[in-house]
């Protein structure tokens, strides 16, 4: 504390701490996880939909045992049982430690099977940014960065990389339309606020 306020950061730290709290910060742009899987980029839709109820199965699993879901299965033996498509748990050897085994053996060839049979799941199709969005983020990518190395910090601490995404797309014009998509931060929205709509336009 006595750092944060000596460096006048004292405030935004508060801020950030808050915000921190919170969900991982804040994201509308916050997927389901079965699409955020590394290794899964290129399974195709029958893949994925093993893969959404492995997911399913391991967020239900660790909320119940109050566990990240990574500590549970990770991504990697994830994405190997989804190629595996074991039918027993007997072929989980070498896919699974052996507590996992022991632990879940039965869940996740249940969970496998179910997702065997189920519809086909795409991804999403990437909507195409739109030229002014383009050019919004690009210009509080820039300030942000600048505002970062001026004041010694890290640029998304000045402004997370969320809420650029938030206010580029929505196209602020004053700042009470700003103070919404920076929320619980009027010490940022004070001293950055008109230097970010002045950006964007």
């Amino acid at each position: 504390e006595e750092e944060l306020r000596k460096a006048q950061h004292w405030d935004l730290a508060c801020e950030e701490f808050v915000r921190l709290s919170k969900l991982n910060g804040h994201g509308r742009s916050e997927l389901p996880s079965w699409q955020r899987v590394n290794g899964a980029q290129n399974f195709d839709p029958q893949q994925l939909a093993i893969l959404k109820q492995l997911c399913e199965w391991r967020d239900r699993t660790a909320q119940k045992l109050a566990k990240p879901p990574f500590k549970i299965l990770d991504d990697r033996r994830m994405v190997a049982l989804v190629q595996a498509k074991p039918t027993n748990s007997r072929q989980l050897e070498g896919l699974l430690t052996e507590n996992q085994r022991r632990r879940f053996s039965s869940d996740i060839v249940t969970a496998i099977k179910r997702g065997g049979t189920a519809s086909p799941v795409s991804r999403p199709r990437p909507v195409r940014a739109r030229h002014a969005f383009i050019h919004r983020a690009n210009a509080l990518g820039q300030l942000r960065k600048d505002l970062g190395k001026k004041m010694h910090l890290e640029s998304d601490i000045v402004l997370p990389k969320s809420w650029l995404q938030d206010i580029a797309e929505k196209d602020p014009h004053t700042l009470e339309e700003l103070a919404p998509l920076m929320p619980d931060s009027p010490w940022r929205l004070a001293h950055f606020g008109e230097q970010i709509l002045a950006a964007i336009h």
